[in-house]
């Protein structure tokens, strides 16, 4: 299963809410390694990611990121 996620709360240092969001993410992958989380996101990120998640920044559209229809 895959999921993208809004990142933009990762873009600045990390506060209560970008450490419990990259938490929640971690948990549901350590829970369920078969999910596969995507970070999008328009500017560089500060936070680093962890638990395998994938980063990807895009300007001012959404690139096809899955060929999957």
């Amino acid at each position: 299963m895959k999921f993208l996620f809004d990142a933009t709360v990762l873009q600045q240092p990390a506060t209560g809410i970008a450490k419990a969001t990259m938490g929640l993410y971690c948990a549901c992958i350590k829970n369920a390694p078969e999910i596969e989380f995507t970070a999008l996101h328009r500017k560089p990120l500060v936070c680093s990611l962890s638990c395998n998640i994938r980063s990807v920044q895009y300007g001012t559209y959404l690139p096809e990121l899955y060929g999957e229809k």
